[in-house]
């Protein structure tokens, strides 16, 4: 049988009473008469609090006594937690009792029970040996497992089923007794609960919440409540969240009333804001709706990862600064105002705000310097954040693409440009933005190129395409007269057709990568003119052949334009190195005059050194009786097979001597 740890630690603690405590302890006691009354003893000598309410009353007889006794601690002395939060009451027909269940995201745990065989056994049923439905009491604790930051302050049971605890969750209140018979009593379950560590001021009905007391860098998950003491939260002082380092989760969710989302500045560990399980009742990490402004600062130094607004009509300065977890942000009021540098400074891959309105008028500063933020606005059109240079610029021109922007450098400042312009709409790059002449256009952070986008642009003789670059879609740069060299990066997956069609003098097309990669591009039909060449990075390797060292491979800048380097010959003893050839076989000799057209490997051709040995008539490599029969038989045949060999003395003819001389020779290499 699983035992709660609090409960136990309760069990064995005794623990003072005060009118400001919580309940930091609870046990469900059942037996017999004798049995619980002993139990009832035995705990309150050890400062237990009794509910003396039997919650088997009027179930008849052999039913056990039932009955609830729970401690309390000081708030400032348990501020770490294991403080009693919610109770939840399960109802069944099953036996099956789990030790914890789960409802709207909290963990609740099964009361510790002690007592006679019948409770122990049914694991603390509240119906224990009475019959009908089986009642468990279930309990969460606030120990950085849930969300809350109140504490239950008192328990007690009645007959009054107004303001009783409901079952499973739900509204309908929980009678105790349920299904023990006609004759027996409604009973139900109350509890009063009051916030727990916030400091207050205000008068009236209304307070804003001035502080914590207590440990703060221990909080994981916290909760702004919605009322204190009966007076509802308006608002949040600036620093009441400073000092919770580890607060991972802040929840806000069901607030009616708070106007301004309280100041985050530092709390460098929270990640998420109104995460809540339940997406049939909250969305996740989306600020209540009666939050109407996100703080200048507000979020600056945590690590959120994401934000929905229904309602703010402000964003205010530097609220996500340097916010570099943030992914996305979802306004849906479309007259928000975005205060200067709101995403200012964020260096995540990418982040992308989603607004419900029209971005004509949003100022440049409220992302600037975030080279990967995007924006994108009620018409689907996407928007870039700040890609380099200052607020007042004039050498660069942006744009941008959907999924990521580009940056447009000019050769010279002949556009129209003011600051405003920084974000510039898709559709207007073509008819409206640029102005001639323009000669270079540098693409960089692009992942697709849109069709048609480039297209007659008139005096345009060079595309810088640099990496990040997927797809160049469709008659991306068709019809530029004057367009002769493109770069392209090894990042390019397809091109589509008619991408550099009717580029009359579109000489060269570089790619940077490998021929392996470049092989790999799906390149449509008619996607350039035939006459373009085509360039990547290549590699000569050198191979030696079987024969001596191999010299290292070359890297060749570009293909179909530079050649090979020939290296120093290699030497191999016993051969002589005839050149490089092109094939295994050495039958291809290669020119390094000529131009490397691609990956390729160059094999050395070599021929073996062959040497006379005076009297190795047969060539074996030394002399032996059988040279001597061999220049033998020439004398006596006219053999001339032999005669390169056989002419010992060098005198240009084979005669007896030179037997004479082999033989010497023999005998010599016998000694």
């Amino acid at each position: 049988m699983k035992k709660i740890i609090f409960i136990i630690v309760a069990l064995l603690a005794t623990t003072s009473v005060c009118a400001e405590d919580f309940v930091n302890g609870v046990v469900l006691i059942g037996g017999t008469k004798s049995e619980t009354n002993y139990l009832k003893s035995e705990l309150t000598a050890d400062g237990w609090i009794l509910v003396d309410y039997d919650l088997n009353k009027g179930c008849g007889t052999g039913s056990d006594y039932i009955f609830l006794l729970y401690t309390k601690g000081s708030n400032q002395k348990n501020d770490a937690g294991y403080f009693a939060t919610d109770f939840y009451i399960r109802t069944s027909t099953s036996s099956s009792t789990p030790d914890e269940i789960t409802h709207n995201g909290r963990t609740y745990y099964l009361v510790e029970y002690v007592g006679g065989s019948h409770f122990e056994s049914s694991k603390g049923d509240l119906n224990s040996n009475a019959g009908g439905s089986y009642i468990h009491l279930y309990v969460a604790t606030d120990d950085n497992e849930n969300y809350r930051s109140t504490a239950i302050k008192s328990i007690s049971f009645n007959s009054t089923s107004n303001g009783a605890l409901g079952k499973n969750g739900g509204t309908s209140p929980a009678d105790l007794n349920e299904g023990c018979g006609s004759e027996s009593d409604f009973i139900y379950m109350h509890t009063s609960s009051a916030q727990k560590g916030w400091t207050t001021s205000g008068s009236g009905t209304d307070c804003q919440i001035t502080g914590y007391v207590g440990v703060k860098n221990n909080k994981t998950r916290m909760t702004v409540p919605v009322t204190i003491d009966g007076a509802t939260v308006k608002y949040c002082v600036d620093d009441v969240f400073n000092g919770f380092t580890k607060l991972d989760t802040l929840m806000m969710y069901n607030h009616a009333s708070l106007a301004n989302m309280p100041l985050l500045q530092g709390c460098s560990s929270l990640k998420r804001v109104n995460n809540w399980t339940s997406s049939n009742t909250y969305n996740y990490d989306q600020l209540p709706a009666s939050i109407l402004r996100i703080p200048d600062y507000g979020f600056v130094g945590t690590a959120i990862e994401g934000v929905h607004t229904n309602n703010a009509n402000t964003i205010g300065e530097h609220a996500f600064e340097g916010s570099n977890s943030l992914s996305w942000v979802t306004v849906d009021n479309p007259n928000v105002t975005i205060r200067d540098y709101a995403f200012a400074n964020l260096s995540s891959d990418q982040c992308i705000i989603y607004s419900a309105g029209d971005l004509e008028n949003w100022n440049p500063r409220a992302y600037m310097y975030s080279i990967q933020t995007m924006v994108r606005s009620k018409d689907h059109l996407w928007y870039c954040g700040w890609c380099g240079g200052n607020e007042t610029s004039d050498n660069h021109l942006y744009w941008t693409l959907k999924d990521n922007h580009l940056k447009i450098a000019c050769a010279s400042p002949a556009w129209s440009y003011h600051p405003e312009k920084q974000i510039i709409r898709v559709h207007n790059w073509y008819s409206n933005i640029v102005q001639m002449p323009i000669n270079k256009i540098t693409l960089s952070h692009v992942d697709t190129i849109g069709g048609g986008v480039f297209r007659n642009v008139d005096d345009l003789q060079l595309v810088d395409i640099q990496s990040g670059t997927r797809y160049i879609s469709s008659s991306s740069f068709r019809d530029n007269d004057n367009l002769q060299t493109v770069y392209l990066p090894s990042t390019v997956e397809r091109i589509n057709s008619y991408a550099f069609y009717d580029c009359p003098l579109l000489a060269d097309i570089y790619f940077n990568g490998t021929q392996q990669q470049w092989n790999s591009v799906m390149k449509s039909s008619l996607w350039k003119p035939n006459a373009t060449k085509e360039h990547w990075h290549c590699t000569v390797t050198f191979n030696a052949n079987g024969h001596g060292t191999a010299p290292d491979p070359q890297n060749i800048e570009w293909s179909n334009q530079d050649k090979a380097i020939e290296p120093t010959a290699p030497t191999a003893d016993g051969y002589n190195f005839l050149g490089w050839h092109t094939n295994a076989a050495c039958t291809n000799q290669w020119n390094f005059d000529n131009i490397v057209t691609g990956d390729m490997t160059l094999y050395a051709k070599w021929e073996q050194v062959i040497v006379n040995i005076p009297g190795d008539v047969d060539g074996d490599g030394e002399v032996t009786a059988v040279d001597i029969t061999a220049v033998y038989n020439y004398l006596l045949n006219g053999d001339e097979t032999f005669i390169a060999t056989s002419d010992v003395d060098g005198d240009g003819f084979i005669t007896s001597v030179d037997i004479t001389a082999i033989y010497n020779i023999l005998l010599g290499n016998k000694k």
